[in-house]
């Protein structure tokens, strides 16, 4: 089975119907999947990296409002009938994802209720997350928010090692260049991280932890809520 949350969670036979149309893709960082108000022309389940969903501002300032990883689906909002997408759809660290057309994505959706109920869960998911990162951009520090973005992006990639520029953070979290890295320094400083060249090593996870904003537990938990654990997840038959 693929690790993919979502689809570990479909039973053998489940996994079997689906799989010879769904192909391998590579998703490279930066690449942009879904323009905002673009055509959702193909959904995507990852195996590996992250994908950030963006507001994009007419001045070209962007905002994070969601993040998808293997955990999930990106393009899952056609099953309501959303044929565009409401944001862009972006990939920030690279991976890689299983790929399936639009129209086989909904005939599947049809065929397999288990498949259609995760995705409509994932869905969920990604609604609180916009809520939680609404809150979060008004009421917490960009300090306890880099730590949890940092947190987030560990958890996802099951990697201490990131590859994340303060230009690319600071447009994730709305804060100017030089406020992120004046933050990053202390953190380094702290001894939680190790940054250099555009690339981050996450040294101390529990110091990362005290230093976040709730909001990293409240999302993992909303995440751990709705789908199945990883260790939990099955190979049932129909």
């Amino acid at each position: 089975m693929p690790e993919n949350r979502i689809l570990q969670g479909l039973t053998v036979e489940e996994f079997a119907a689906l799989r010879p149309r769904l192909t391998v893709f590579d998703l490279k960082q930066h690449e942009i999947l879904y323009e905002a108000g673009g055509p959702i022309e193909h959904v995507y389940f990852p195996t590996s990296g992250l994908i950030s969903l963006l507001n994009v501002s007419e001045s070209g300032d962007a905002i994070e409002a969601g993040i998808i990883s293997s955990e999930g689906v990106a393009g899952g909002l056609v099953l309501l009938e959303e044929e565009r997408s409401p944001c862009q759809v972006t990939v920030q660290i690279s991976g890689k994802a299983l790929r399936l057309s639009t129209p086989h994505f909904l005939e599947a959706c049809a065929a397999i209720p288990r498949l259609r109920h995760f995705v409509n869960l994932h869905i969920q998911i990604l609604l609180f997350q916009a809520q939680q990162n609404g809150s979060c951009h008004a009421l917490h520090t960009v300090e306890a928010r880099l730590c949890r973005w940092l947190l987030h992006a560990q958890e996802v990639t099951q990697s201490d090692m990131l590859d994340l520029t303060q230009e690319f953070l600071s447009h994730m979290l709305g804060a100017q260049r030089t406020s992120v890295s004046i933050i990053a320094h202390m953190l380094q400083h702290a001894g939680f991280i190790r940054y250099r060249r555009g690339r981050i090593r996450i040294i101390d996870k529990l110091g990362l932890e005290e230093a976040s904003c709730e909001c990293y537990s409240l999302i993992k938990h909303a995440i751990n809520a709705r789908l199945p654990e990883r260790t939990e997840l099955h190979k049932r038959s129909a």
